[in-house]
C-alpha cells in the first residue's frame, strides 16, 4: 500500500506541474473502491469486532480507525465524481490535487495508527485458535480461500 501511495504522489506532483495524465488518479480510485474497500470491510466486520470482544478497552482505540474508514469512503466517492467531471472544468484539476494530497495524508496516518493499534494488539491479545479462525474468515472475505 505504501508503494502505491508513493507512486501516486509522484503522479500528483506531475498534475501540479500541469501534466494532464490522470491514469494514476483513476488507478487509485479503482483500488480504493475495490480491493481497499474489501480490506476495510474485513477489518470493520471481522477483525475489529474480535479485538473489541477480547479486549473491550481497545474499542476506544478502534473508533478513530473506523471513522477514518468512513472518511476514506467519502473521499473515494468524491474522487470518482471529480474524475467523471469534464477535464478542464472550473477548478477540477486543483480539486483533484487537493483531494489526492488529503487522501495520501489520511491513508499514511491511518496505516501508521493501524499498525500500532490493531496489528500489535492482535498478536498480543488474540488466542492462537482465534487468530487462525480470523485469518480464515479474512481470507474468505478477501477472496484468498
Amino acid at each position: 500500500m505504501l508503494a502505491r501511495l508513493t507512486r501516486f504522489e509522484q503522479a500528483l506532483r506531475g498534475l501540479q506541474r500541469g501534466v494532464r495524465d490522470e491514469r494514476a488518479f483513476r488507478a487509485l480510485a479503482r483500488w480504493l473502491a475495490g480491493p481497499f474497500a474489501v480490506h476495510v470491510a474485513a477489518e470493520d466486520g471481522v477483525l475489529y469486532p474480535a479485538l473489541s470482544r477480547e479486549l473491550p478497552e481497545l474499542t476506544l482505540t478502534l473508533e478513530p480507525l473506523r471513522a477514518d474508514h468512513a472518511e476514506l469512503a467519502h473521499m473515494t466517492a468524491s474522487l470518482g465524481g471529480l474524475l467523471e467531471a469534464a477535464a478542464g472544468s472550473a477548478g477540477r484539476d486543483e480539486q483533484l490535487v487537493v483531494l489526492g494530497r488529503d487522501l495520501v495524508d489520511l491513508l499514511r496516518l491511518h496505516i501508521r495508527n493501524e499498525e500500532h493499534a490493531v496489528l500489535d494488539w492482535s498478536e498480543r491479545v488474540l488466542a492462537p485458535a482465534t487468530l487462525r479462525e480470523l485469518r480464515g474468515r479474512l481470507a474468505r472475505i478477501l477472496g484468498r480461500s
